[in-house]
C-alpha cells in the first residue's frame, strides 16, 4: 500500500496565482516534499496590470527558466503518482497514459460559446485522437465549472470520471457577528468587480440601479475593475443620471476587493457562459454577501443552491436580474440569512482546505483499490 506520507502529486499549471495558492499550500502541509507545482510561462501582462500577483513557494519549480528545470518538470510528470494537469501538454500526457498512471485533467467548460458543427466536429475529431485510446485507464476529470461534465458527455469523454472541483482562492474565517456588523443597515450596498467586457454584462448593474431608484430604494453600487466598455459604461451611468448611485473605484488588489465584499450586502456576478469558473463569486460567498448570480457562469451551479446561498438567474436575464436585486433590497432580513449561508458554504466545504483533504483520500483509493469516498456536495463529489 502506499501511505499517504509517501504520496507523489504534482500540479502542472501556467502560473501559481491567488486561485490555486491555498490548494497548493494545503497539498503540501499534508504531503511536504511530495507535493510540487510546476509552473509552465510567466504571468501575462494583462494579469499584471489586474493586480494579479504569482506567488513563489519552496514546492514550485518554474519550467520554462532553464533546460534543468524543463528537465525536473518532465520527469516528475511521469514519475508522480497522479497529475493534476491545468496546461495542453499533450505528448507528455500521452506518454504518461499510455503507463496507465492516475492523471486528472484540471478543466473549465469546453464550449463557451454555442458551438457550431464544424467547432463541435473538429472538437471531437481532437477528442478521439487525443483520449479516445486511454477511457478505461485512470484518467479523471477535475471540473472547475457546472458545465464540464455536460461538454464533455457531448464528444463521448468522462461521463462517469468526473468530479467537481473548481478554484479556491484564499478562505477567510470570520466571526459571523462581526463580518455581518460590517455591513450596511440604513443603505443597501451593491458590489460588482470585474473586467469591463461584453461576457462580464456590467451593463446589467446599471439595468438594476434603474430598477432600484424607480423603487425608492436607498442605495449605492461600487464597481472595481478596467478594460475596454469602462468609458462606455461610465457614459451610460451619466446618460441616465446615476452618478450619484454608482461610484467607479478602476483596478484593485484583491486584499482591497475582499474588503469591499465584506461591507457589501449584495454581489452581483453578472458574466455569462465565457466565465470558464469565476472565483469572484466564492469571494463575494465567503465575505457575506448575498449573490445574485448568472447561472449560465461555470462557478454559479457548483456552489450556488437557489434561494439557500445565493439567488439565480437565468438565460443572463436583465429583468430576472433586476427583480432579484430589488428583492434582496426590500427584505434585508432575507438577504442576511442568504449571506450568512453563503459564508457557511464557502467555510465548511468550498475551500482549499477541503478539497485537499479530499482529493488526497480519493488519491489513496485509487492507489491501493479500496473504495472511492462519496460526497454529496463540494470538491471530489462525483459529478454524472
Amino acid at each position: 500500500d502506499i501511505g499517504e506520507e509517501e504520496m507523489k502529486v504534482t500540479f502542472f499549471s501556467s502560473v501559481l496565482n491567488h486561485h490555486q495558492i491555498e490548494f497548493c499550500d494545503e497539498m503540501y502541509t499534508k504531503l511536504g516534499n511530495g507535493f510540487k507545482f510546476v509552473s509552465t510561462m510567466e504571468m501575462e501582462e494583462q494579469r499584471k496590470n489586474l493586480k494579479y500577483y504569482e506567488y513563489e513557494r519552496p514546492y514550485k519549480i518554474r519550467m520554462y527558466t532553464s533546460e534543468e528545470e524543463r528537465d525536473k518538470g518532465n520527469d516528475l510528470f511521469q514519475e508522480s503518482d497522479a497529475v493534476i494537469l491545468g496546461v495542453n501538454m499533450p505528448v507528455q500526457l500521452r506518454k504518461r497514459l499510455k503507463k496507465g498512471k492516475i492523471t486528472f485533467l484540471y478543466r473549465e467548460r469546453i464550449f463557451k460559446a454555442a458551438p457550431s458543427m464544424y467547432k463541435y466536429l473538429r472538437s471531437l475529431a481532437y477528442f478521439v485522437k487525443e483520449y479516445w485510446a486511454f477511457r478505461g485507464t485512470p484518467f479523471y476529470v477535475l471540473a472547475a465549472s457546472a458545465y464540464t461534465l455536460k461538454d464533455h458527455k457531448s464528444l463521448g469523454m468522462f461521463g462517469n470520471k468526473t468530479f467537481s472541483w473548481g478554484y479556491f482562492p484564499p478562505c477567510k474565517i470570520y466571526n459571523e457577528d462581526v463580518l455581518m456588523g460590517k455591513k450596511s443597515k440604513d443603505k443597501v450596498n451593491i458590489f460588482w468587480a470585474g473586467r469591463f467586457i461584453n461576457w462580464k454584462n456590467p451593463q446589467l448593474v446599471i439595468d438594476a440601479a434603474e430598477i432600484l431608484r424607480e423603487h425608492n430604494v436607498n442605495f449605492s453600487i461600487d464597481m472595481v475593475g478596467n478594460g475596454e466598455n469602462e468609458d462606455s459604461i461610465k457614459a451610460l451611468v451619466k446618460e441616465k443620471n446615476l452618478q450619484e448611485y454608482i461610484e467607479f473605484h478602476g483596478a484593485m488588489s484583491q486584499e482591497d476587493v475582499r474588503e469591499y465584499m465584506e461591507r457589501a450586502n449584495i454581489y452581483l456576478f453578472t458574466s455569462n457562459r465565457e466565465e470558464g469558473f469565476g472565483a469572484v463569486l466564492t469571494e463575494a460567498m465567503n465575505s457575506g454577501c448575498a449573490v445574485v448570480s448568472s447561472a449560465t457562469a461555470g462557478s454559479t451551479k457548483l456552489l450556488i443552491n437557489d434561494g439557500e446561498n445565493g439567488l439565480m438567474y437565468e438565460h443572463d436575464s436583465s429583468q430576472e436580474l433586476c427583480e432579484k436585486t430589488l428583492y434582496l433590497a426590500e427584505n434585508p432580513e432575507i438577504a442576511k440569512k442568504i449571506g450568512l449561508n453563503a459564508y457557511r458554504t464557502v467555510r465548511d466545504v468550498q475551500n482549499a482546505k477541503v478539497a485537499a483533504e479530499r482529493f488526497i483520500h480519493v488519491l489513496d483509493a485509487m492507489l491501493n483499490k479500496k473504495e472511492i469516498p462519496q460526497y454529496s456536495q463540494g470538491p471530489m463529489r462525483k459529478m454524472g
